[in-house]
């Protein structure tokens, strides 16, 4: 599926450089041949006929490379649309779309806890994702932390691979407990 025509069908010019691959890199956290395996299990999702696309003036993986540089580094889109030569609402229709579409392409892939090897010896912690001063979600706020966020736990390995992280939580939980109620770690 990786041919010529499906590259080009994704925005893949034949002579990227070097320097595009790097910069790509360092804004999404894959190389090239990853980000083109990430727009294949992206075009093999199944899409309800009429559905929105991404912006043609992107492409697929342009649309990508701005949706992940959002995820990944929380950068404005006027600042993804200047770096793209596009403008906000441009990057804004191709996050709406593509966000959706990468968590059901993706979604296999993601490690459950019961997944974990009951084995293995796993560093866990929590932390809390800040978000939004919301007055009427109390539930978002931590006294811990002072502010609003949502609270997940994290699991990696002895040698600092992530190995899990949970749902999201408002619950506030310590650590024991939430792992405690994993069933790859009931004892």
């Amino acid at each position: 599926m990786k041919d010529g025509l499906f590259l080009e069908m994704i925005g893949v010019t034949t002579h990227q450089s070097k320097k595009q691959a790097i910069a790509r890199y360092h804004i999404t956290g894959f190389t090239s041949d990853e980000l083109i395996d990430i727009c294949v299990l992206i075009t093999s999702v199944d899409r309800e006929p009429g559905a929105a696309k991404w912006p043609p003036c992107l492409g697929l993986l342009k649309s990508v490379v701005a949706t992940l540089a959002y995820l990944r580094h929380n950068r404005t889109q006027v600042e993804i649309g200047e770096s793209l030569g596009v403008s906000q609402p441009t990057i804004s229709r191709a996050i709406t779309v593509i966000t959706p579409l990468l968590s059901a392409a993706l979604a296999e892939h993601v490690t459950t806890a019961d997944d974990l090897d009951p084995e293995t010896q796993y560093i866990v912690d929590g932390t809390l994702l800040p978000c939004w001063s919301w007055a009427g979600r109390k539930e978002l706020y931590s006294g811990k932390h002072k502010t609003t966020g949502m609270n997940v736990q994290v699991a990696c390995t002895i040698y600092g691979k992530l190995a899990w992280i949970s749902d999201p939580s408002t619950e506030v939980a310590t650590i024991t407990t939430a792992w405690a109620s994993l069933t790859c770690c009931a004892r």
